[in-house]
């Protein structure tokens, strides 16, 4: 099994919430990190590690809609 990590940076607490809430759909034993970041200007860092045990879940469909729902929320990804 192989692990994955995406990363973002968003403008506040509530939003990475509520992204931890979105990506426990598609893989509930995922590690979720949210922490405050140093340098980005008050806003919150949210780190997800993913096994992906499901087989019908694609690394890449997870990031395109992980990215979708980070930029909607006015946020960035960061590269790992």
């Amino acid at each position: 099994m192989r692990s994955f990590q995406l990363s973002a940076i968003v403008p506040e607490y509530g939003i990475a919430a509520e992204l931890a809430k979105g990506i426990r759909l598609f893989d509930n034993t995922a590690t979720i990190h949210i922490r405050e970041g140093a340098g980005v200007g008050g806003a919150w860092i949210i780190q997800a590690d993913f096994d992906l045990k499901n087989p019908l879940i694609r690394f890449g469909d997870l990031e395109i809609l992980f990215r979708n729902s980070v930029e909607a929320s006015g946020g960035k990804m960061v590269k790992n």
